[in-house]
């Protein structure tokens, strides 16, 4: 046994004498020979496991049946700072072991000592070096240890946990997690418990599904997906339980297996699936149409609308018998137009427009046909996924209209050329009658000067007669130029061009200096800016409205007369329904005038035509200078307003726009 490292000890347990041989003394370190104290050894063992090799030694003596000793401990630190592990056996002399004899016996021989020293029983056995065979199954815990760390680690994350039925005891044991979903008080629970904390409407299908497990062995093994209320507050936990059934004696004992919570899963299926639900009536609604074209297996697989448009009976057709619906003309045009979908650099998007014959009935549809090419990880492209609408009718309503616009777009240029004769013969109506209108008019006059100068004595009142015809006839000459001046303003020239408002202004007072100096009148007028349009319409509007504050002023004050401008946004301004897109800027011209003014309920009725708010007899004129200021803002994209009151004076506002394609 000394060759083998193995030693010999004995301990006499009412006195707690303890022998131990050479090799023992060796293995412990002790130095003491024969018997001694066992408390002595306590000086050789490592602290932490002296007191627990004593409460092993006391559990066999105090045994009431013969037990064996096994433990295994630790002695004081090396000089290299290591620990040397030694495992004592034995067993109480008086069990009948031929092996123990020969040892006890050993010790008797070797110690020189009776056999007990306090004539009790002895505890024998012997002693060895386990040192390497505790390292290597330490490591094994370990490792073990650190491999079940690892696994539920890996099972938490992958919220996976355990369960086993006893079949028996009717009792299942689960992993914390799982006691924690089902809410369990304890990890160990009646198998009926966990039942009840399915979700009644799921209970009957999970009990079938167990039930034909354990029906044979050929069907031992169950999978399914139930609810139960996991938070206790009515949200739902989706549980997935795995199992298998052990059997014993051809009969099920256990029944084993994992519960991985899918909530997340679950919910995320149920919602693609109500997508695609909701999709699938989107299209359904839509009265579409899809489609899928495998590139690789060059087939075509189509739904049921589809199929109907095309004549088709089966959903997948090769590539090639799938331009066969194709009139001849686009056949090619398509192919490819697939084709280049799925080239490098394309960006993989399909929107094409064609007819196809159903074969079975030779009906025509217009389609539009969509798709968008789907990659694998690498990025190759595998199929299109596409969409199809039949807009036969949209097309034949789209050409209805196209003819019917084109119909109406020829009338209306036939409209246009027959109203721009009509301009040009009125116009030219207009001129020829204003002179021949004027001719007549001048010789009334003329005539009316020659009765006076040689028939004044014999006519005697009747003079008056042919002053009040003459009077007449000036009106109607006033009234016949200022027809013929609106109707040059009734729509824009062609000449339009820059215009400066000041170099307009001052033409117009010069037509106007002896009015100005006859009425004594003063005029203050700001720069103002040059525009886009029409010269003379320009001088037109300056033109009257100057004459009308010089015609309609106080004869208590002197006349005055101011022109203003500034720039304003259109955001401010109230624009007319009628006019066109307004411009981002205007200019607004003023003018104003210390007159007689008006009551502004006339405000819009002094800009129609032949429209006056004061006697023939007191004021002269022919109600059109207004109208035509009007006509011309509004040729030039822009509005006029006017303001006053009785007494105080009047402002007309004018509002141009500042763009040089306004008018």
């Amino acid at each position: 046994m000394d060759a083998a490292g193995i030693g010999i000890w004995s301990l006499a347990p009412k006195s707690s004498m303890l022998f131990l041989d050479d090799t023992s003394r060796a293995l412990t370190g002790c130095q003491l020979t024969g018997w001694f104290g066992f408390t002595e050894l306590m000086h050789f063992i490592d602290p932490q496991d002296y007191p627990l090799l004593r409460e092993a030694i006391d559990a066999v003596l105090l045994s009431a049946s013969a037990k064996r000793l096994e433990y295994t401990f630790r002695t004081r630190q090396l000089t290299d700072g290591q620990y040397r592990w030694l495992r004592m056996s034995g067993q109480p002399r008086s069990v009948d072991d031929n092996a123990l004899h020969i040892v006890v016996s050993q010790i008797d021989m070797m110690s020189g000592q009776p056999r007990s020293v306090d004539d009790s029983p002895l505890l024998g056995g012997i002693m060895q070096d386990v040192t390497a065979e505790t390292i290597r199954m330490r490591f094994k815990r370990s490792e073990l240890g650190r491999q079940t760390t690892f696994l539920q680690n890996a099972l938490t994350i992958a919220e996976l946990g355990t369960f086993e039925v006893d079949l028996e005891t009717a009792t299942a044991r689960y992993s914390d997690n799982v006691a924690g979903w089902f809410r369990l008080p304890a990890n160990v629970a009646l198998h009926a418990d966990t039942f009840a904390r399915i979700h009644p409407q799921d209970r009957t299908m999970v009990e079938q599904t167990i039930a034909q497990s354990l029906a044979s062995k050929e069907q031992c093994r169950h999978d399914v997906i139930y609810r139960i209320n996991g938070s206790g507050t009515g949200d739902f936990l989706y549980l997935r339980s795995i199992g298998q059934v052990l059997y014993q004696d051809d009969k099920p004992a256990k029944i084993i297996g994992i519960i991985q919570n899918v909530t997340a899963e679950t919910l995320a299926t149920q919602q693609v699936r109500q997508a695609q639900s909701a999709l699938e009536d989107a299209i359904e609604l839509a009265a579409l149409s899809t489609w899928t074209l495998a590139i690789n297996e060059g087939t075509v697989s189509y739904s049921q609308r589809f199929m109907d448009w095309l004549g088709f009976s089966e959903a997948t057709r090769p590539l090639d018998e799938a331009y066969n619906p194709l009139p001849e003309p686009y056949r090619q045009t398509v192919a490819a137009a697939l084709k280049a979908t799925w080239q490098p650099g394309s960006n993989g998007r399909y929107d094409n427009e064609h007819p196809v014959i159903n074969r079975l009935t030779g009906q025509i549809r217009i389609i539009r046909a969509q798709a968008q090419v789907i990659y694998d990880a690498a990025g190759k492209p595998l199929r299109l996924e596409g969409i199809a609408q039949d807009i036969t009718e949209h097309r034949q309503l789209q050409q209805e209209l196209e003819r019917q616009v084109n119909e109406r777009t020829v009338r209306l240029d036939n409209l246009i050329r027959e109203l721009r004769e009509s301009n040009r013969n009125l116009e030219q109506f207009a001129y020829v009658a204003g002179h021949d209108l004027q001719e007549p008019l001048r010789k009334i006059k003329s005539f009316g000067d020659l009765l006076k100068d040689r028939y004044a004595f014999q006519l005697g009142d009747g003079v008056t007669f042919i002053d009040r015809m003459q009077a007449a006839a000036i009106r109607m000459s006033g009234l016949i130029s200022d027809l013929l001046t609106y109707s040059k303003v009734t729509s824009r020239k062609e000449t339009a061009t820059h215009v400066s408002l000041n170099q307009v202004l001052g033409a117009v007072l010069d037509n106007l200096e002896l009015t100005l100096q006859e009425t004594d009148a003063v005029l203050h007028a700001d720069p103002l800016p040059q525009v886009w349009g029409d010269r003379f319409q320009f001088g037109q509007l300056f033109q009257n409205l100057i004459s009308n504050a010089l015609k309609f002023r106080r004869t208590d004050i002197r006349p005055e007369i101011r022109i203003t401008c500034r720039e304003v946004s259109a955001a401010g301004l109230t624009l007319p329904a009628a006019m066109p897109l307004p411009a981002s800027g205007y200019y607004c011209i003023e003018v104003s005038d210390n007159g007689i003014g008006f009551d502004e309920k006339n405000a819009d009725r002094i800009f129609q035509m032949f429209q006056r708010l004061h006697g023939k007899n007191q004021y002269a004129g022919t109600g059109i200078g207004l109208a035509t200021c009007q006509r011309v803002v509004a040729n030039h994209g822009g509005i006029i307003k006017a303001t006053g009151m009785p007494g105080k004076g009047a402002v007309f506002t004018v509002f141009l726009p500042k763009e040089e394609s306004a008018g």
